[in-house]
């Protein structure tokens, strides 16, 4: 990973970033310190919805019906204030440590991201076993594929977002008849770890 904590380094905002990213290593009391000030920004911003998972990855959202002095905030410009408080609060807090820890803790050994998933995918029983990483490469295209088919509902014609419009997404069974809500399948999008079985 010493391309990647260069990189990190090299895209830094803050001394204290710079400080866990010194020694080519995150300990989890790092990582579990920048996302704590993270959150904390998140609440002081206000209007912000956030979860944490088990490493330490946040998910962020918006509350709808944020009212400003002039009233209720237009879709666009309730999207575009959500997105810059989020981005300033991730800059001056945990940047991108939280997300280069979460991977180094899926996979210390750096091999490619489609081989642990679809290896999840087979240690949990939600393939058959000889269920390929070429396999798990190929359902992803022809997933892709049967999306792109689907028009798009969550934009106007003019290409500006629907607010509270869901695009509908293709239902592609996998190898064996389960499908990607499948709660294995969830699992291993929460923790793909072998020592997570």
């Amino acid at each position: 990973y010493a391309e990647r904590f260069a990189q990190e380094r090299a895209d830094a905002t803050n001394d204290m970033q710079l400080e866990v990213l010194a020694d080519d290593k995150i300990t989890e009391t790092e990582v579990k310190e920048l996302t704590t000030l993270y959150t904390e920004c998140l609440e002081k911003a206000g209007g912000i919805e956030y979860t944490v998972d088990v490493f330490y990855q946040v998910s962020t959202g918006f509350q709808s019906g944020i009212m400003t002095a002039d009233g209720p905030m237009d879709d666009q410009g309730m999207i575009d204030a959500y997105n810059n408080k989020e981005s300033e609060c991730r800059k001056t807090t945990v940047g991108g440590i939280g997300a280069l820890y979460a991977e180094i803790a899926m996979n210390p050994q750096k091999v490619d991201f489609d081989e642990v998933y679809s290896a999840c995918w087979v240690r949990r029983g939600v393939v058959p076993e000889d269920f390929t990483t070429e396999d798990y490469k190929n359902y992803y295209k022809q997933l892709e594929a049967a999306n792109a088919e689907i028009p798009d509902v969550s934009h106007d014609k003019d290409g500006n977002p629907i607010w509270g419009a869901e695009q509908p997404f293709a239902e592609l069974p996998l190898p064996g008849g389960a499908s990607l809500s499948d709660e294995r399948v969830e699992s291993c999008d929460a923790d793909p770890r072998p020592e997570a079985d």
